[in-house]
Formats: C-alpha cells, structure tokens, sequence
C-alpha cells in the first residue's frame, strides 16, 4: 500500500525508485506507442500540453505536470484509487487520480469501471428520487370491469379457524367484499372467487399481488376458463395495488375497535363490509353502494333518521347512469392529482431491454438476522420480458442459478439495477 500514501503526498512523481508500483508505471511507458511518439517529439521541440522529465513523460496542467499513465496501466491505477481505497465513490477516485496522473478520457473510464465494480453493484443504494412514476389503471365507467383481490392477515385464529381476510374489491364502485378464511390456498381463493362470479359478476380483469395463491398452476386454469384475465404487480411495489392497500389500513382497526375479543372477530367482519360499502367514498363522491345498486343498503346499523329523510326526498331515485359518470369523471381527476403528487418524488426510470443482466433489491426476512452489512442488491438475473407499464419478467441466467430453486418474478425498475454495462 505503499503506492497509496504516494498518492496523498505527491504533486509531481519523478522516479520512485524504492516503489514498485511507480516502477512498473515508469517502465510500461516504454513500451505505450501514444508514449513513446510523445517522447520522441519532446526531444527534439517544446509542448504545450506534455514535458519530458527523466526521460518519464508527463501532462501540463496548470503549473503542475502529471504522470502520463500507459494505457496497459490505466485499470490498475483505477483498481488502486477505488477498490484500495474503500470503493469511493466517483467524484472521489477521480479527485484521488487526478492529483497526480493523468491519461486520456480519464472520467468517462472511471466511471465505467466504478459503474462495474461488483462490489458497489451490490451494496450501494442509488441516492436522490426513486425510479419509476405511478403508471394508473383506468377504472371506466361501469362496475365489474376491474377487481382487485388480496389477503390481509395472518390474524388470530377464531372458533371457525379463520385466520385471513379474503378481499376482493371492484376497481370502478370501490365495493368490498370481504370474506374469512382459514388459509390462503388457491383452493379457498377459487372458491370465495366462484361466489362472487354468482352473486355479482365476472369481471373481465383481476389484479392481483404475487401471492402463491394467485401465480399457482390453478388459479391461472380457473381463470382461463372463466375467460378472466390475470394481472400481477410487480415485487415490492405495493402502489400498483393500491385499492386493497387503502382497504386493508382501513379494515383492522375497524376490527380491533368492534370485536369483544381478538379471536372473534368473524363475528363482526359482516359489519365492517358494510360500514366500508356505505360510507362516502373520497375519490368518487359517492358510497360504494350507491354506485354498484342506485342506493345505500340498509343494515341494522341504520339511522332511523336517515331513512325517514330518504323517503321524504326520494333520495333512492337516483339517476344511477349519471351519478356513474359524475363518479368516473371524479375517479379520473383523483387518479391524475395522486399520480402528479406522486411522480413529483420520483425521476424517469431506466430502460432495459430482454436479455440484459440485472440485480433486484435483496429483501432479506431472516428474524434476528443484523441486516446492516448484508448486500443491498442480489443477482445477477436476467430480463426475461418487458410488460407494460415499467414491469419486467426476470429470471435466472441459464447456468447460473444463484439460489436454491428456480427463480422468476415481475419487479418495476425501482427494485433494479444494471450489473455489468458491455
């Protein structure tokens, strides 16, 4: 590490005759073509740009020269300035470089060297905004055509053994249903999904996470025969199913405040459903109810009150196509408002092509596991195929599987990062 110190305290190298490092630089200059036509020229007339001291050339800047690195030397003094010297950042190994050498395009092969060094490939988080900006789903104007469908627990288990909520909510009306279950197996997705096909209708869409329960073999056959399409968020992007996000938040306190003990609250799920189904929605205007049947339902939680005032105004005759275009109109500017404020925090992001070797955020569950120093990216993986709206399918590379099972899954670009740029 002897070349090191030399760094911080030299403004002008010489010969270094007791430094090895400096004597392999010294002696690769003669055998640099670029060098050696260099030298040849100084010999014989004076330059603006280059001085010959020792028979070493070096580069004039300023009032101070710097050592001219052969080109067979230029990754070993950057290896130097970045991997010896804590893997600092860019701005740094340039500043450590440039105080005493100098070879052609000097930054742009720092950065391309510190852009793949592994190491900073690994544990470095990008600083500034995030990548990606809230890409929104269109509601339309008509219940049915979107549901989106989540599992929200594990909670205590009741008498019925239920541990899970079941949620499933129409995209455009914002009703819920919510139903207990005891698991999150396909098996009980498919059959919560079958009731509400009979007691509503199909929708046309199904968004979804990437439970086990929703990539299963099955549920995608039970959706192809239904005719229903599939789509699944990527990884670690809650925002792209925010709808059941929103619900969810809403739904255990709700819980917690109406159940008598933790462990029976089934008992009351029914009463939150309709508490949710009948209360003004923000972003349409109206109660879920009101758009899905022209009218609030009535419950054993009512007001008397409320119903009088309903019969007297006639409030039940509502002009359910227009009060459905009011809400979608409503719906639409909400989207746009929520997306502006959103992408406002975030910067446009990257753009990768199938093929291209890639690492993902590592998410690291290990309980009592010190997660400080473990590598913030994990990989390298391979893009498989690019989706729409900033969704990418990646897998793992063909001979080189990095963990123990076969690996694939959707993730946006702000859970990515290039691995090595060719």
């Amino acid at each position: 590490m002897q070349h090191v110190d030399a760094f911080s305290r030299c403004h002008a190298i010489l010969v270094l005759e007791s430094n090895s490092f400096e004597q392999v630089l010294a002696l690769r200059q003669n055998t640099d073509d670029d060098i050696i036509k260099i030298r040849d020229e100084l010999l014989t007339k004076d330059s603006k740009l280059f001085e010959l001291r020792n028979g070493l050339v070096y580069r004039k800047e300023n009032k101070n020269v710097k050592f001219y690195v052969p080109k067979s030397m230029e990754s070993n003094v950057i290896r130097t300035c970045h991997d010896d010297m804590a893997h600092v950042g860019l701005l740094k190994v340039i500043e450590n470089i440039s105080r005493v050498y100098w070879f052609p395009d000097m930054k742009t092969k720092v950065r391309d060297y510190v852009n793949n060094c592994l190491k900073c490939i690994e544990f470095t988080v990008p600083s500034g905004k995030k990548e990606g900006f809230l890409n929104y789903i269109p509601k339309g104007d008509k219940p049915f055509l979107t549901i989106h469908v989540d599992h929200l627990g594990p909670l205590e288990k009741t008498g019925n053994r239920n541990k899970f909520i079941f949620v499933v909510i129409d995209a455009f009306t914002k009703f819920v249903k919510l139903y207990p279950c005891r698991s999150t197996k396909t098996e009980e997705v498919i059959k919560h999904l079958r009731n509400y096909f009979q007691t509503y209708s199909k929708p046309r869409k199904i968004i979804s996470d990437r439970g086990t329960s929703f990539t299963s073999a099955a549920f995608k056959q039970f959706l192809e025969d239904e005719s229903v399409n599939l789509v699944l968020v990527a990884a670690g992007t809650p925002r792209a199913n925010g709808q059941v996000e929103i619900v969810n938040k809403s739904v255990v306190p709700m819980l917690a405040k109406l159940s008598e003990s933790t462990n029976k609250w089934d008992r009351v799920l029914n009463v939150v459903e309709f508490a949710i189904n009948n209360t003004i929605h923000r972003s349409t205007g109206q109660s879920p109810s009101v758009l899905l049947f022209g009218v609030n339902q009535v419950g054993i939680v009512n007001d008397e009150i409320r119903l009088i005032l309903d019969n007297e105004i006639n409030t039940s005759c509502v002009d359910l196509e227009e009060v459905r275009t009011i809400a979608a109109e409503c719906i639409e500017k909400a989207q746009e408002g929520n997306a502006a404020q959103y992408n406002s925090k975030r910067k446009t992001p990257t753009i990768y092509k199938e093929n291209d070797y890639v690492m993902i955020t590592n998410v690291d569950v290990t309980v009592g596991h010190n997660k400080k120093l473990i590598p913030k990216f994990r990989g390298p993986y391979v893009v498989r195929k690019v989706l729409n709206h900033d969704r990418y399918v990646i897998g793992d590379i063909d001979g080189f599987q990095v963990t123990q099972r076969p690996f694939e899954t959707i993730v946006g670009p702000d859970r990515m990062k290039m691995w090595i740029k060719f």
